[in-house]
């Protein structure tokens, strides 16, 4: 059922809902008729029940602006201030907007991925990652004396092997320098970048073919690069490296070999952990802020927000708590939305970035062994597709006080909301 909305007026701007599809519980109305100087406007809505919300603002073209809240809300009557800014606090265009509210968001296990909804075979997995075209890559390790054979896997989006390393659907990293912690992530052109045993990260090419090493260990010419075990990336081809001790963030230009790339080390970004303990938790929406958990308080530990400033790393604000028993894996989802793979109770936590501070929401999953219910064991790192309709979940079928062992399994789930509201708004 349609509903008539009244117009606003904004000093600058005026914000009118010219229409919306049925509400959850009642009407969306804007308020107060007339706003003043340096005023906002105010969504009201109503909900039958406590849910999981997000309220987004999003361009007639469907085009993502901002996310103005998401998170757990009670029933009742609620209200949500929009002052005519994106989320990087840039006053908006003159045009017609869309508002966008949607509740309770579920994960249901995507049967046709693989066989049922996994993906087998492969040993003692560490990370995951999401390519440019949508297909997945997962990173494993075998130990055999005296280090780690390192291993990389690829897969479509459906979950079938991709045979693109030589009539392969992997390739070996070898057990230099190019095997390691097995933490990995690609670039927008589809290079793959691994975090090495020893102090570098290894770049190779969508084939699989090694092209160059970033960083590098020379005890005679520091800064050294510890030895990594998260990475993400930047503006203009930065790569930030997470070391597995109690070590600053580390900036390098992924496109120079060796130590030549270094740029600087965050003063103000320790994190830390230990060796396997430090998971590949760690991602940047590209933009120069980096999210990844907190380790100086062991296995409960916090997300925190760092920003590069094109000289430091910064940190910026965290979570106020010690929101998870050891947070293995973290992505960016978009929307200013991390979703965090919190492995001591085996579930999945959506945090949100309001631009002030950290937030958790939605929580999905618990102890278990049937991912068709929700369960996992040993979860250990997430990915999301580009779309952002699905997110992908890796085990290492440990437990989460075990260290990385034993075979794993790879999932989907398909990310989705029991209702969506929309409200056309108009900004002069």
């Amino acid at each position: 059922m349609k509903k008539n909305w009244m117009a606003r007026v904004v000093l600058g701007f005026s914000l009118l809902v010219l229409a919306a599809d049925k509400c959850f519980g009642g009407e969306i109305k804007v308020s107060p008729p007339v706003i003043s100087p340096g005023g906002v406007g105010v969504i009201s809505y109503t909900l039958d029940k406590e849910t999981d919300v997000t309220v987004n603002i999003h361009t007639a073209k469907d085009i993502y602006v901002r996310t103005l809240f998401s998170g757990i809300q009670e029933a009742g009557s609620h209200q949500i201030v929009w002052d005519g800014k994106d989320d990087e606090g840039e006053k908006v265009p003159s045009g017609e907007y869309r508002i966008e509210i949607k509740e309770g968001l579920k994960a249901i296990l995507d049967t046709s991925f693989g066989s049922k909804g996994l993906v087998k075979g492969f040993l003692n997995p560490m990370a995951v990652s999401v390519g440019p075209k949508g297909n997945l890559y997962v990173a494993g390790s075998v130990w055999k004396k005296p280090t780690y054979q390192n291993w990389v896997w690829k897969f479509d989006p459906a979950g079938k092997p991709l045979n693109d390393f030589d009539g392969k659907n992997y390739f070996y990293l070898g057990t230099s320098g190019n095997a390691g912690m097995g933490i990995i992530d690609l670039d927008s052109s589809g290079n793959i970048y691994i975090a090495g045993n020893y102090h570098n990260i290894a770049c190779f090419s969508p084939e699989g073919k090694l092209l160059h090493q970033i960083g590098g260990y020379d005890s005679k010419n520091p800064p050294s690069t510890p030895i990594p075990v998260g990475i993400a990336f930047g503006l203009n081809n930065r790569i930030y490296i997470k070391p597995f001790e109690y070590y600053s963030i580390r900036v390098y230009n992924r496109t120079q070999k060796g130590l030549g790339g270094f740029l600087y080390c965050g003063s103000h970004s320790g994190s830390a952990g230990w060796a396997f303990s430090s998971p590949p938790a760690m991602d940047s929406n590209g933009r120069g802020d980096i999210y990844c958990p907190d380790y100086k308080h062991g296995r409960n530990n916090t997300m925190v927000k760092y920003q590069d400033t094109g000289k430091d790393i910064e940190r910026v604000y965290s979570l106020p708590n010690q929101s998870f028993n050891y947070a293995t894996g973290c992505c960016w989802a978009g929307e200013m939305i991390i979703y965090v793979a919190d492995r001591g109770n085996n579930r999945i936590v959506k945090v949100w970035d309001n631009g002030k501070i950290l937030t958790t929401g939605w929580t999905f999953g618990k102890e278990g062994d049937d991912p068709a219910r929700g369960e996992f064991k040993g979860i250990h790192d997430i990915a999301v597709a580009p779309d952002g309709k699905s997110i992908y979940v890796l085990e290492d079928t440990g437990t989460h006080k075990d260290k990385v062992k034993g075979s794993g399994r790879l999932m989907k789930f398909s990310l989705e909301y029991s209702a969506t509201d929309t409200a056309k708004v108009k900004v002069d």
